[in-house]
């Protein structure tokens, strides 16, 4: 299992822009999901005539995390004039950018593979974040685990 950290002093300015948004971006495993559940066919690359652009934005709040050369999580909201590749993001502990060794961290934690899920944005999840709670992620190949952590450092 894999943990992640991701401190509430970042995080609250990514949900924050989330919260405010009406429009979020899909990632592609989003796009097939909605294709399929509108055509009731099952999506295949090799067919080229099907285009799953229409099905780039949807309106259920989410974030996403992030496996590139480090970890992240990033809105996918779309608000007002921000550039698509303009979003806010909150790196995992230990997996910020400037670490020499966060790619082979990355490496050692997932393997070599990029990643985005998908994580809707619930009510009890945006409440954590605005009651001061870190979020973490126990991570394995079934299941996502989020768990709210709150300080004790202010009792």
């Amino acid at each position: 299992m894999a943990r992640l950290i991701f401190r509430n002093v970042r995080l609250k300015g990514l949900f924050k822009r989330t919260s405010k948004a009406t429009t979020f971006r899909a990632t592609f495993a989003e796009m097939v999901a909605a294709y399929e559940r509108d055509t009731g066919k099952s999506y295949n690359l090799n067919y080229p005539n099907v285009d799953i652009k229409r099905y780039a934005e949807h309106s259920c709040p989410t974030i996403w995390l992030v496996k590139e050369n480090n970890i992240y999580l990033m809105t996918s909201a779309l608000i007002g004039r921000t550039p698509p590749h303009h979003h806010l993001i909150c790196f995992a502990d230990g997996f910020i950018p400037y670490d020499p060794d966060s790619w082979e961290k990355c490496r050692a934690t997932f393997g070599e593979d990029y990643f985005i899920q998908s994580i809707p944005v619930n009510k009890e999840l945006q409440q954590a974040i605005e009651e001061g709670a870190d979020i973490h992620f126990d991570i394995t190949p079934e299941i996502i685990e989020i768990i709210a952590v709150y300080s004790l450092e202010d009792e």
